[in-house]
Formats: C-alpha cells, sequence, structure tokens
C-alpha cells in the first residue's frame, strides 16, 4: 500500500508504453461494454486514469478506499469507504481535411474526414463547411446522413457517430474562370457531447490556383494598301496586322502572302520575327502573338508590265492579287483582289472586257 502517487505517475506510463496505454484503456472499456447504470468497480485505481474511460462512457465510476494498521482496530467498520460518482459521456470528435487540383473554370473537390475518439460515442455530428469566394457549390455527397448548402455555408448532419469510427465528406465546387492567387477553405466539427480536445475540432486547407488550359487561339489577319490605284513601275505599300483574338497563345505563327502577277517585292519589315521574299511570294514567322496583342508587317512592291500579243496588237497588262495566309494551329485566309493597269491608269475588269470584245469587232469588219 502506498499514501500518494507520485505527480508525473501517468507520464511514466506513457513514456514506458510510447503512449499505447491510452489505446489499451479504451479497449477495456470497449471489452468491458458497460450500460447506463451499471456501476464499475475499480480497485486499486492510482490516480484514476483507468476508471476515467468508463465515467465518461456513462458509467457510474465507483471507487473504494480502505485503512489498516498492524495493531488490532476496534472498530473496522469505518475502515473502508466508497464514492459513487456519476460522470456523463464525452466524445473527441476530430476533423481532417484534404482538396484536390484548383484550376480556373473547372470542378474542385474537397474531402472532409471525421473521426470519433472517444471514449464515448456521438449522438448527432454536424460538420460546417465555408466555401471560399471565388467558388460555387456544386454537390456533397456524405458517407452517411445528409448536407445542405446555403450560399457559400455547406453544413452536414451526420447523425450519430460511435467511439473509434469515421465518416467522410466530399464536397464539389466549381472554381471561376476568372479566378487566381489561392484559395483557402475551413471546415467545423461538432456534436451535443463534451468534447475533452476542442484543439482538433477545426481543419484548414489552402491551395493555389493554376491559370484554365490553353485554347485554340483566334488569329485574324487585315491587309491594306496606301494606294487604292497604284501605277505601273511606282512603288506602293501593303500593310498586314496579325492579331490574336482569343483563345490561347498562339505560337510559331506563319503568315503567307502570294502576290500572284507581275510585282517586285522591294522591302519588307515586320515588328516580331523575320520575313522573307521568294519571286513575289512574301513569308514572315513570328515566334508567338499574346492574346490581345497584334504584330505589324509592312513590305513595298513594284507592279511591272507584262506585254501579251492579241489579235496581232500588244498591250501592257500587270496584274496583282494578294491572298495571305496565316497559320498556327489552322488557318486564316483574306479574299483576293485585282486590278489592270492600261495606258494613263487602271480599269476593272468589266471595262477591260468591253474594250476586248470592241476590238474584236472592229478585226472582223
Amino acid at each position: 500500500m502506498f499514501d500518494q502517487v507520485a505527480a508525473r505517475y501517468d507520464v511514466t506510463n506513457d513514456v514506458l508504453s510510447m503512449g499505447q496505454d491510452r489505446r489499451w484503456r479504451r479497449a477495456v472499456l470497449s471489452a468491458v461494454d458497460p450500460k447506463p447504470g451499471e456501476r464499475v468497480l475499480d480497485l486499486a485505481a492510482g490516480t484514476g486514469t483507468s476508471s476515467v474511460p468508463f465515467a465518461l462512457g456513462g458509467g457510474s465510476l465507483v471507487n473504494t478506499a480502505t485503512v489498516a494498521a498492524e495493531e488490532a482496530d476496534p472498530h473496522t467498520e469505518d475502515n473502508t469507504s466508497t464514492a459513487t460518482t456519476t460522470v456523463g459521456p464525452a466524445a473527441d470528435l476530430a476533423i481532417t481535411k484534404t482538396m484536390g487540383k484548383a484550376q480556373a473554370g473547372k470542378p474542385l473537390t474537397y474531402t472532409l474526414a471525421v473521426t470519433n475518439k472517444g471514449p464515448s460515442a456521438s449522438s448527432a455530428v454536424t460538420v460546417k463547411d465555408t466555401l471560399p469566394a471565388g467558388t460555387t457549390f456544386k454537390s456533397a455527397a456524405p458517407s452517411q446522413g445528409t448536407c445542405s448548402a446555403s450560399g457559400q455555408t455547406v453544413t452536414c448532419a451526420l447523425g450519430p457517430l460511435a467511439s473509434g469510427a469515421s465518416a467522410q465528406v466530399s464536397i464539389t465546387v466549381e472554381v471561376a474562370a476568372t479566378a487566381t492567387g489561392s484559395l483557402r477553405n475551413s471546415a467545423t466539427v461538432e456534436g451535443p457531447e463534451p468534447d475533452p480536445d476542442k484543439s482538433n475540432n477545426e481543419a484548414s486547407v489552402d491551395g493555389p490556383v493554376s491559370p484554365p488550359d490553353p485554347s485554340d487561339p483566334n488569329l485574324k489577319v487585315v491587309k491594306t494598301a496606301d494606294a487604292s490605284t497604284p501605277q505601273v513601275g511606282a512603288p506602293f505599300t501593303y500593310h498586314v496586322t496579325v492579331s490574336n483574338v482569343s483563345g490561347g497563345e498562339a505560337k510559331n505563327v506563319k503568315v503567307v502572302d502570294t502576290l500572284n502577277g507581275p510585282v517586285k517585292v522591294t522591302s519588307i519589315e515586320t515588328e516580331v520575327g523575320k520575313c522573307s521574299a521568294a519571286g513575289s511570294t512574301i513569308t514572315c514567322t513570328i515566334p508567338s502573338i499574346a492574346i490581345g496583342k497584334s504584330v505589324q508587317i509592312t513590305y513595298t512592291v513594284v507592279a511591272e508590265a507584262q506585254r501579251e500579243q492579241h489579235f496581232g496588237r500588244r498591250r501592257d497588262q500587270a496584274r496583282n492579287s494578294h491572298s495571305p495566309t496565316i497559320a498556327a494551329v489552322f488557318r486564316t485566309t483574306v479574299a483576293a483582289s485585282f486590278f489592270r493597269p492600261i495606258a494613263g491608269g487602271l480599269e476593272s475588269g468589266p471595262r477591260w472586257r468591253r474594250r476586248h470584245r470592241e476590238r474584236r469587232l472592229r478585226l472582223r469588219r
């Protein structure tokens, strides 16, 4: 027998058993399985740590102390004293939380795990999750019970949870397409029974938001000339604007402009990349064009005369049509235009054909 217990007696038990003594006590409680109202007698209770799980499990704790001496005691009826303590149940509820990959414009799943570390069962477990700004609730799937959402708050009534049992909740949200930075989310768990350790009743998780997957670029090309009626032998300039309207970044952009007529390319300038000319074909390569950005290409050409023999007469003719194409992931074609020069200026196709018919009639006569 001893008359007192060392202050660090329980610490020694924890160290020697490497913390397993607590699990052993819960295992004993599970094996005995006391029912409400039953009495449990703990002999040589020491600090009472072995009795606490029974008390927290809802049973009555009965503790008996006895005193004795070497001399005869004429009144042994008062050498024993018993105290009965009824202690209510307690459930140590704990929650952990993980998240999947957060990507702008994509669904994101949060996974919540709730565990009852005992020693008592919890009669009604409730989980609350406050969704971060930049997300929209889509669905919640609990392993037991039900979930509902109101605004950015998700509430799950999981119902009873036995000591040592666990439950899971999967919450799916939609990340806004404009979301950036990181998302931080917190969830809590509680029950009606007292919780001996509230430090594990809340869990938070945060993660970065990755940008949306790049989509095919939407490229646009616009071509203009600085002379509406260019003259044969006189230089004039084309201006080509290549724009990335939407989608993703356009890489390895290629611009091809075929001038299918007797023209001479005298100069080519581009803001980005490089250009070259092979005959009447101009080819430009641009490393990349970001969304909303444009690249200017300017080149100067000279329309040259082309002499043809027709019904004994000589006629000067120059043709020029431009059909630039632009290629990155796909191609975009710009409609072609043409002109036909005559002595003293340019005339359109219909006018030239009318003169041609008149000349043929005069020849026949």
